[in-house]
């Protein structure tokens, strides 16, 4: 089955914390894990934050980057979604809808730990990491 995995789920499952567990579990028995390539930007955006608050050791975001390069994960280039993206832009924040346009393009459910994100997207599948 493929399933698209957006970058709040991805951080999750990378750094050590209570949702990584639910993470995995929630990506396990995926085919093939789809995402929009900003999705490597988003992650590497959340890790430095989390890096600069002290959530993260500097050898733990070096891990967690170093797995993000890893990550058996088929990015899609952005621009061909983007069409569908400004269909989206009322409901959901834009970076987001990326997710939510790949998820309606290969009938994908979308796996996120993002609330909002869930609760404002419609059209698909939505898998929540709590």
């Amino acid at each position: 089955m493929t399933v698209v995995v957006d970058a709040s789920a991805l951080v999750d499952l990378l750094v050590a914390s209570p949702k990584q567990v639910r993470a995995a579990q929630a990506l396990r028995g995926a085919g093939e894990l789809l995402a929009p390539d900003l999705l490597f930007a988003e992650v590497t955006s959340a890790l430095a934050r989390m890096h600069r608050a002290g959530r993260l050791t500097e050898d733990d975001a070096r891990r967690a980057i170093d797995d993000l390069v890893d990550f058996p994960v088929t990015s899609v280039p952005h621009r061909a979604l983007t069409p569908a993206v400004w269909g989206l832009r009322h409901n959901i924040r834009v970076s987001d809808a990326y997710y939510v346009s790949l998820a309606q393009e290969f009938g994908a459910p979308l796996v996120t730990s993002d609330l909002r994100l869930a609760r404002g997207a419609s059209g698909v599948a939505i898998v929540t990491i709590t």
